[in-house]
């Protein structure tokens, strides 16, 4: 099976909220890991 899994964001929050770019990256990852065990994930950023 294969799982598509994209992020979205507005780039306008970035630089007003400090860690928020790499947080939502990190969460992106925690959901891949989590789903890789279903099927091929297809990432999509």
């Amino acid at each position: 099976m294969k799982i598509g899994l994209f992020s979205i964001g507005l780039d306008t929050y970035w630089p007003q909220f400090d860690g928020l770019l790499d947080n939502l990256n990190s969460y992106h990852g925690q959901i891949q890991d989590r789903i890789a065990g279903i099927g091929t994930v297809i990432l999509r950023n």
